[in-house]
C-alpha cells in the first residue's frame, strides 16, 4: 500500500512538470476507514464515537455489532462504545492511521447488573395522587401513594432530575436533580401548595366600541395648555373601562386595607390617597386573585371614553354651567369626595369621568408627546420622571375637568384628590 501511494505522488509530480501554462494538478489525498464489531451481551445498536483532533463522528451498531467509520485521513483517533445499561471492554481504543484501512478494532459489552432506587416523598398541602416525571439516564413516571411517598427502581448510575406536578397546586422545589453512584437515592423531599381558586370582585365594565375622535383641546375650548396641542384624529381598538371609579370598599376586599383620607365617606366612594405604585400592586394582587388582566387605561383611551364622541370642552357641553350635573367639583363638592354614580353618566354610560377624584393611567408624561405619538392605539412609554392623571377632581374649577385637560405627578405620589379606575383585557 505504501508503494502505492509514493507512485501516485510521484505521478502527480511528473505530470506537473510538464505543464507549460502554469497549471496544476490536484491530485487528492488517499483516504482510509477504520471497522471493527461488539460483541458479549448486546451487539446491535450501541453508539459508536469517532473522536480526533477537530474532529467527530457518531454511528450505531448494525444489528450483528459491526460498525465502519469510512473517508478517513492520516492521523490519530479514538473510538469510544456506549449503551444505557452497558459497559464494555476495553472503554476505548486509541488508534492511528497510517496508509492503510484499519480493522478488528473490537469490543464486548457487559450488562449492568447492579441497579439501585430513588425514593422520596411530598408533604404540604397534598401527598397521594401527585405525579412525579424521572428524567435523565433513564426516564419514567409514576403517581405518589397516599402517604405522598414515592419510589423509583431499577436505576444505574447516572444523574436523574424528579420533578412533581399536580393539577391546582405548585411545588418547592419545583424540581430536584440527584446523581446516582453506587448507591440508593433518598430523601427526595417537595413541599405542595394549593394555589387558591379565583374568586372575583364586583366591578362594573362597560364595553366601549372602537373608533376615532379627535384628542387635544377642542375648537370651542379657550382654556387649553401647550401639552394639549396639537389636536389630531387618533383611533382606538375596542376596550372595556369601569363605568365607576374604584372605591374603598374595593380596595378594601381585594388589599385587606384603606388608604383613604375620607373614609367616613363610605365603600362607595372612590378610593384615594393611592400612588400610581400602589395601583400597580393592587392591579397585581386583583389579577392573581381574579385570574384577569385588568389594567389602568391608556391616556388615549381614557380620553376616548370621557369624551364619548363628543368634541365639546365638557361630554355635557361647552358651557360651564352643565358641570354641574356631571361632576363633583370646587363649586358643588363641598371639599370632600361623593359615592360613586351620583351623577349623570356619559354617552358611554361612565360616571364621574369629570370631578370627585383625578384618575391614574398607565402613560408616562411627555409634555410634546401629541406631537410625536402614532395616531393609532398611542402609550407614552418615554422616559420621564411623571406619570399622567385625567379628570379633575373635588377640589379643582371647571378648568381642571375638562375632557382634553392633562396633569402628571410622580409614580409615588400620593392626595385626597387622586384616585383611579380600570381597564379590563
Amino acid at each position: 500500500m505504501r508503494n502505492t501511494y509514493q507512485k501516485l505522488i510521484t505521478t502527480c509530480l511528473l505530470i506537473s512538470s510538464f505543464l507549460l501554462l502554469g497549471g496544476l494538478i490536484a491530485c487528492a489525498p488517499p483516504t482510509f476507514s477504520i471497522n471493527g464489531s461488539v460483541s458479549g451481551e448486546v451487539q446491535g445498536g450501541v453508539n459508536i464515537e469517532l473522536s480526533s483532533t477537530g474532529s467527530d463522528n457518531t454511528t450505531i451498531t448494525a444489528a450483528e455489532g459491526s460498525y465502519i467509520f469510512e473517508g478517513l485521513g492520516e492521523g490519530e483517533y479514538t473510538i469510544t462504545p456506549s449503551l444505557l445499561g452497558y459497559t464494555f471492554t476495553p472503554e476505548s481504543r486509541l488508534l492511528s492511521v497510517t496508509l492503510d484501512d484499519l480493522t478488528g478494532a473490537g469490543f464486548t459489552a457487559t450488562r449492568i447488573s447492579n441497579t439501585y432506587m430513588a425514593s422520596g416523598t411530598v408533604s404540604g398541602d397534598t401527598g397521594g395522587g401527585v405525579a412525579i416525571t424521572l428524567s435523565g439516564d433513564i426516564s419514567s413516571t409514576l403517581t405518589t401513594t397516599p402517604d405522598g411517598s414515592f419510589t423509583f427502581a431499577g436505576l444505574i448510575n447516572g444523574s436523574y432530575t424528579f420533578t412533581p406536578n399536580k393539577n391546582g397546586y405548585t411545588f418547592s422545589p419545583a424540581s430536584e436533580s440527584v446523581t446516582i453512584a453506587d448507591d440508593n437515592a433518598t430523601g427526595i423531599s417537595f413541599t405542595a401548595t394549593q394555589i387558591p381558586a379565583y374568586t372575583d370582585v364586583d366591578i362594573t365594565m362597560v364595553s366601549i366600541p372602537g373608533g376615532t375622535f379627535e384628542r387635544g383641546c377642542s375648537d370651542t375650548d379657550s382654556d387649553c395648555f401647550d401639552d394639549e396641542f396639537p389636536q389630531s384624529t387618533i383611533t382606538i381598538s375596542s376596550f372595556k373601562i369601569s363605568a365607576f371609579e374604584i372605591t374603598q370598599g374595593q380596595w378594601k376586599e381585594v388589599m385587606k386595607s384603606n388608604p383613604s383620607s375620607f373614609t367616613a365617606c363610605g365603600d362607595n366612594c372612590p378610593v384615594e390617597t393611592v400612588s400610581w405604585s400602589n395601583v400597580r400592586d393592587f392591579i397585581d394582587t386583583l389579577n392573581s386573585r381574579t385570574g384577569k388582566q385588568y389594567r389602568l387605561p391608556t391616556e388615549a383611551e381614557w380620553e376616548y371614553a370621557a369624551r364619548a364622541n363628543t368634541e365639546t370642552t365638557w361630554h355635557c357641553g361647552n358651557n360651564e354651567t352643565c358641570l354641574d350635573d356631571i361632576a363633583w367639583y370646587s363649586d358643588n363638592s363641598g371639599n370632600t369626595t361623593h359615592k360613586i354614580g351620583q351623577k349623570d353618566p356619559n354617552d358611554f354610560n361612565l360616571y364621574d369621568m369629570s370631578g370627585n377624584v383625578w384618575e391614574w393611567v398607565s402613560d408616562n408624561y411627555l409634555e410634546n408627546y401629541y406631537s410625536v405619538s402614532p395616531d393609532k392605539d398611542p402609550q407614552s412609554t418615554a422616559r420621564s420622571l411623571y406619570k399622567v392623571i385625567r379628570g379633575g377632581g373635588w377640589a379643582d374649577l371647571s378648568g381642571s375637568c375638562r375632557s382634553s385637560n392633562r396633569s402628571r405627578n410622580t409614580p409615588i405620589y400620593t392626595s385626597a384628590y387622586l384616585g383611579f379606575r380600570l381597564v379590563l383585557d
